[in-house]
């Protein structure tokens, strides 16, 4: 935003007027006015609740994510999904979900200058592979969430006992020792 746009909304509190008078003199705008064809509305914060939906969901929070610690998550799980979904929380995971490798990781042909070649989906890709490819109930099955529980059992425990655990930070809360999995439907 720009500090004339920002003058102009703290004198003129209609943002339509605001945006017409912080054009300037370099002419339309085609941006602008597609703004103020949105803006008849109030300017409120974005809810889940007001956009539900049926499509089947696949959520992925870091537990030590200092980005998205307010629950935003949860609120979305809870408040935006009516259909299928899965929220899924790793401890001492940061905001980039850099996972640990959990084996069982997925594979997939590519075609690069007219050969094939086969390349292996990290932990992160092929949850979300599986998610994508099955059916939810299958899903709720796959292999790879047996195998990331695991792995973060082992990683978790090795933290807990003084043990550095590459890839993972230590849990803000020491009890959470397991990769926390919420299915809907």
């Amino acid at each position: 935003m720009s500090v004339k746009f920002l003058r102009n909304l703290k004198e003129e509190p209609k943002v339509a007027k605001a945006i017409r008078k912080s054009r300037g003199t370099s002419g339309d705008n085609p941006f602008l006015k597609q703004i103020e064809m949105l803006i008849d509305e109030p300017i409120k914060p974005w809810d889940p609740a007001d956009f539900k939906h049926r499509v089947p969901t696949l959520i992925l929070k870091g537990g030590a994510d200092p980005i998205n610690d307010l629950g935003e998550a949860e609120h979305f799980y809870n408040q935006g999904l009516k259909a299928e979904g899965a929220l899924i929380e790793f401890p001492g995971i940061g905001h980039s979900m850099a996972l640990p490798e959990a084996g069982k990781n997925a594979k997939f042909v590519v075609r690069i200058d007219g050969r094939k070649e086969e390349k292996e989906l990290n932990t992160r890709e092929t949850l979300i592979d599986a998610f994508l490819r099955n059916k939810f109930s299958v899903f709720k099955r796959a292999p790879i969430l047996e195998a990331i529980r695991k792995r973060f059992s082992v990683l978790l425990r090795a933290r807990a006992g003084g043990a550095t655990a590459r890839g993972i930070g230590t849990p803000k809360n020491p009890k959470a020792l397991a990769v926390n999995i919420v299915f809907r439907g």
